[in-house]
């Protein structure tokens, strides 16, 4: 009878030391495979750091011996054959890259051969102009599933001093995580960014009409707002001198990005100020400029979906000259200029 009485208590037993075996198996499989996503990320970018510095290796499957730029096939697919061959990504990997210069290959049919090409105007797999590359072969990386044998890694860490993220999805082949794709709006498809600006375009029209209804900023919100870095006193305290607010183009609980105005009678001008959440200014960029006298410089901006693009036309000396900015905003509320 007593041996009876005994038995659940040694199913109970049996079953806790199984739950905790289950346990500690899962426990060390997800730091196993935390380590090893980590790897495949950080030595493909100490792969590609080095592949990308090999003149060797430079991109030169594109013809721009006619008035539109081609694609040439066969060249791409052995540019990529070095990808495939560095053991960091899969098939999956290359199809995509494959697809994607090929709806490049159409855009490039719109747009003149001495245009700056669309989906060249900085690395794909960098997603900038310009980097460092310690972000990418040194930063800690965080993963979530994404199905069975599927994560998205995120690299989170600091590049030029400012706070970044970038995703980078893996799949396990053969127990073996391999990066499937690497996130990067380079302007083909839908922008893989969640935020988005009030749509605006901030021209002559649009500024002075909201000067007329905007009250000057007080010294302490000018102080607050930390535009003494961007207004000097002296121009602040010139006669007929106006500091204000004309917009907010985007709010979050992670910071917002405001349109600030500067005007003394003579010359207007404008910029697009990005604040953190402690009211930190992250990022400022001029959007709009009118001299009333000379005429000299103009600037006008749009903002639409996630991207600012600013036009800037000069007139000095009887030389004429143009240029245009073009920036985008990430997922983590990071300006990034996509052209020079």
């Amino acid at each position: 009878m007593k041996s009876l009485l005994l038995l659940p208590f040694a199913f109970a037993i049996l079953f806790a030391c199984q739950q905790s075996s289950s346990t500690t198996s899962a426990a060390t499989e997800t730091a196993s495979d935390s380590a090893a996503i980590a790897d495949a990320v950080h030595g493909f970018y100490r792969w590609y750091t080095a592949f990308s510095q090999d003149t060797t290796h430079r991109v030169d499957f594109t013809d721009d011996r006619g008035s539109h730029l081609k694609l040439i096939q066969p060249k791409l697919e052995r540019y990529l054959a070095h990808f495939k061959k560095s053991g960091f990504v899969n098939d999956e990997f290359i199809a995509g890259e494959l697809a994607f210069y090929q709806q490049c290959s159409q855009l490039w049919q719109k747009e003149a051969v001495d245009d700056v090409p669309s989906c060249l105007d900085a690395d794909k797999y960098f997603c900038a102009q310009d980097w460092e590359p310690a972000f990418w072969t040194t930063s800690p990386v965080r993963f979530r599933k994404a199905g069975d044998d599927r994560v998205v890694a995120t690299l989170v860490g600091k590049s030029f001093d400012s706070p970044m993220e970038r995703n980078i999805s893996l799949k396990k082949e053969n127990g073996k995580w391999l990066i499937t794709s690497i996130e990067c709006d380079m302007g083909i498809g839908p922008a893989t960014t969640g935020v988005s600006f009030k749509p605006l375009t901030l021209n002559e029209k649009y500024v002075m009409a909201k000067l007329e209804n905007r009250p000057n900023l007080s010294a302490d919100e000018i102080a607050r707002l930390g535009l003494a870095s961007i207004v000097s006193e002296d121009k602040r305290n010139a006669p007929d001198a106006k500091v204000c607010l004309l917009d907010t183009v985007l709010a979050t609980e992670r910071g917002t990005v405001l349109v600030m105005a500067y005007d003394n009678g003579n010359e207007t001008e404008a910029w697009l100020v990005q604040y953190d959440a402690s009211s930190k200014i992250q990022f400022r960029e001029p959007v709009f400029y009118a001299d009333q006298v000379e005429y000299v410089k103009t600037i006008n901006s749009a903002l639409a979906g996630n991207k600012l693009t600013i036009s800037t036309s000069t007139d000095a000396d009887d030389k004429k000259s143009s240029t245009i900015k073009t920036w985008v905003l990430t997922d983590q509320l990071v300006f990034e200029r996509t052209n020079r």
